[in-house]
């Protein structure tokens, strides 16, 4: 009888520790709802703001005068 009292003892971890990390997600879905704690009063940038800033980013002026001097062999 003990064998089978172990058996059935050891199968309820798993569900425990999975509805544990449901309530906590259920909470944490209820407190971002509910809460202005958790919520950012920065507004979404439009997808034209966001390419501006990312060519701004990437493309930066180039110096003509360095390249002439660059481009002639010295002596």
């Amino acid at each position: 009888m003990k064998p089978l009292i172990l058996a059935q003892s050891q199968w309820w971890w798993a569900p425990v520790i999975i509805g544990i990390f449901a309530l906590v997600v259920l909470v944490v879905i209820l407190l971002k709802r509910h809460t202005k704690i958790f919520r950012s009063d920065e507004k979404p940038k439009s997808d034209r703001e966001i390419a501006k800033e990312e060519l701004d980013r990437v493309l930066q002026p180039i110096e003509e005068d360095n390249t002439k001097e660059d481009d002639e062999p010295k002596a």
